[in-house]
């Protein structure tokens, strides 16, 4: 591959490799979706036991919030390594990783709350929110590598992003299920025996990781400052900085990844902290503890089904308009402030499912445009400074709905917040449009 083709829009979706192919791209797919369901499984569980500590929902928002900035600061140090690194390797090592706050958490969830075990399950949260991070940014690039290069772009942003829809649909139900029934400490026994088995089959079907990491080691395309072998050795630090200043470079470049990044923050902003405080957002109905945990693992379940539906009948889509995606994301905000307004637990499972069939075309809209403007070579650092950036919105929208709530109640934080939410997006969504009319007309 050049470095002329290569920087070409749709290079890293059309380029005919070797190596590409439904079945390489199945052998590490598989595998991959075990490993994230486990990490969601544990993170579903790990939710709902610390909501029931004292003062449980403000200490899920900070934790949550504190786990993010971990995760994702940790994903853009270790990018560039990853961008170079064996894939094999890298993979097999992800899982050992993941497997170690899980052994832990058989023996926490063993114990009752207190200052001490909420801790302690804390840190396992943000250790497997860490871990399944970068693991999902790895595969998600080895899954662009491997998939069929006829395959339109919204399919393959669906397929590699589709182990989180699956997670939420498996979680509240496999979690959920253990938690109603009072085995929490079978909810660690599950997610541990579903990472050694990803870990296995990793080993078993390992030919197109390597295959990928040959064909980047030889590839000749376009990287970031100091990727020449000739290049001298930095600190991490100096590293970090000069490869994300780079990956900058390449997103300012294209106006569609400059709206996204405003996008993103602010549906980060509101849906994925909804999500992480549900547990104390369904405790304002007044339900039974057993109650409770029915409708949060019917209500996580529904958003995983709406995921997942919406993106099965975007699988045939090839478009990148922007404008579907920023109404989309309005009819999510209406959604939830209905949820809000109404009062009544029975809208929430509704809810969810058409929330999260609009979100997928989020991700479907989101994901090709950012496969399409950025070079494989150099995909999991520009990546990492996406994630970095537009992610950052979800420990503070988690820090806001989890302390927010607390204090005037989650019913009227959130409402406030998603008005102030709808506001903003009309004015980046007009900003965009403009910009885009006035560089046409020049």
């Amino acid at each position: 591959m050049t470095a002329a083709r290569a920087s070409q829009p749709n290079a890293t979706l059309e380029e005919p490799e070797a190596g590409r192919g439904t079945l390489p791209f199945l052998a590490v797919w598989v595998p991959s979706l075990g490993a994230v369901v486990a990490s969601g499984v544990a993170m579903f569980a790990l939710s709902w036991w610390i909501t029931r500590s004292p003062s449980g929902g403000a200490h899920l928002g900070l934790i949550v919030g504190l786990s993010s900035v971990l995760s994702l600061t940790t994903m853009m140090v270790v990018s560039g390594i990853l961008d170079h690194a064996d894939r094999r390797r890298a993979v097999l090592l992800q899982l050992a990783l993941m497997a170690a706050p899980l052994i832990a958490l058989l023996a926490i969830f063993g114990t009752g709350q207190n200052a001490w075990t909420v801790l302690a399950a804390g840190g396992c949260y943000a250790a497997v929110l860490t871990v399944q991070t970068v693991y999902i940014g790895t595969m998600e690039s080895i899954g662009a590598d491997l998939a069929p290069a006829d395959w339109p772009g919204p399919r393959v942003a669906l397929l590699t992003q589709l182990h989180t829809q699956i997670s939420r649909v498996a979680a509240p139900m496999v979690a959920g299920g253990l938690v109603a029934a009072g085995a929490l400490r079978g909810v660690s026994a599950v997610s541990l025996a579903l990472v050694l088995a990803a870990l296995v089959m990793a080993l078993l079907f390992a030919r197109p990781l390597d295959v990928v990491t040959a064909r980047h080691r030889s590839a000749a395309g376009p990287g970031l400052a100091g990727d020449a072998p000739t290049a001298p050795r930095v600190g991490l630090l100096r590293r970090t900085l000069r490869d994300a200043k780079a990956s900058l470079v390449i997103i300012r470049s294209h106006r569609e990844l400059v709206f996204l990044v405003w996008f993103g923050i602010l549906a980060n902003l509101v849906v994925a902290p909804f999500y992480a405080v549900l547990p104390a957002f369904i405790k304002e109905y007044g339900l039974p503890e057993q109650a409770q945990a029915v409708l949060f693992r019917d209500a996580a379940s529904a958003y995983g089904i709406g995921l997942l539906l919406g993106s099965l009948a975007l699988m045939r889509y090839r478009q990148r308009r922007l404008g579907a995606a920023a109404l989309a994301f309005a009819a999510i905000c209406g959604l939830l402030l209905t949820v809000t307004i109404a009062g009544q637990d029975w809208v929430i499972v509704p809810a969810m499912v058409l929330s999260g069939a609009l979100f997928s075309v989020l991700v479907a809209v989101g994901g090709a445009a950012w496969l399409a403007h950025t070079p494989a070579p150099v995909r999991m650092r520009v990546f990492s400074l996406r994630r970095l950036v537009v992610f950052s919105s979800i420990p503070l929208g988690n820090v806001l709905m989890g302390v927010g709530g607390f204090v005037v109640g989650y019913r009227l934080f959130i409402r406030l917040l998603l008005i102030l939410v709808l506001v903003t997006l009309a004015v980046i969504w007009w900003r965009f449009v403009w910009a885009t009319r006035r560089a046409a007309t020049a």
